[in-house]
C-alpha cells in the first residue's frame, strides 16, 4: 500500500486475442478512484437539495432514497429541514415533513464522510423500479459534515388551566408519564396566547 500524497502509476494492458474487450466499450464505464483518509468513517452529513420539475411525487421525511455522490451510491432515509436563518453562523435548521416546490431543503443522515465541492443526485425507491426512464427526485451539493446542528420541530400539546396570572399560567394532565416531565422540564412552553405555561 502506497502513503498518503505518494504518486502512483496504473497500467492497464489488454490482449487484442482476449474477449475482454467489451469491458472498454460504450456501454461500460471503468472508475479508478481512491478515498480520503476520513472518508469511510461515519458521521452526520447534510445535503442541500432541490426538487427538479420532471418528480410530481410527493418527497416525505424519512423516505428511503439513493443518494449519487461522485461514484459512491449509498442508501439513506434522511430528515428534511429548512435553514432557518441562511448565510448565519447558526447551527439550528426547522423540521420539514415534504420537500418543498419552492424553497432548497436540508436533508441529514449519518453516513460516510463525503467532502466538499461535489453534486448530489438523489433517486426515490419509487423512480428507481419504474419501468421507465428514471426520474430524479432531487439534486443539490454537499454541505460540510456537522453532527452539532440542531433540527427543531414544534409540537403542540393539550392540557387544562388551573391557574391563569398575568404572565404565566398553571397547566395540568398535559403529561402523564415521568419520563415525559423530565423530557419537556428545560424547555419552554407557552400558550397560544404567550403565557409561559409552568408544569
Amino acid at each position: 500500500m502506497p502513503l498518503n500524497g505518494t504518486y502512483i502509476t496504473v497500467v492497464l494492458e489488454i490482449a487484442k486475442d482476449s474477449g475482454d474487450s467489451s469491458l472498454f466499450s460504450m456501454q461500460q464505464a471503468v472508475i479508478l478512484s481512491t478515498l480520503f483518509p476520513h472518508e469511510t468513517k461515519l458521521t452526520t452529513m447534510h445535503f442541500k437539495l432541490n426538487r427538479t420539475l420532471e418528480n410530481k411525487e410527493p418527497i416525505p421525511s424519512k423516505l428511503p432514497m439513493e443518494f449519487h455522490c461522485g461514484f459512491r451510491r449509498m442508501k439513506l432515509e434522511p430528515v428534511l429541514s429548512a435553514e432557518t436563518n441562511p448565510g448565519a453562523a447558526s447551527e439550528k435548521l426547522k423540521y420539514l415533513r415534504f420537500m418543498r416546490d419552492d424553497q432548497p431543503a436540508i436533508a441529514s443522515a449519518i453516513c460516510p464522510i463525503v467532502f466538499a465541492p461535489c453534486k448530489v443526485i438523489c433517486f426515490t425507491e419509487k423512480s428507481l423500479t419504474s419501468e421507465s426512464v428514471d426520474i430524479v427526485a432531487a439534486t443539490g451539493i454537499v454541505l460540510p459534515p456537522n453532527p452539532l446542528k440542531v433540527i427543531l420541530k414544534r409540537i403542540i400539546l393539550t392540557g387544562y388551566p388551573l391557574k391563569c396570572h398575568k404572565k404565566r399560567c398553571v397547566a395540568r394532565y398535559m403529561f402523564f408519564e415521568p419520563k415525559d416531565i423530565k423530557y419537556f422540564k428545560p424547555v419552554e412552553v407557552f400558550t397560544k396566547n404567550g403565557l409561559k405555561v409552568r408544569q
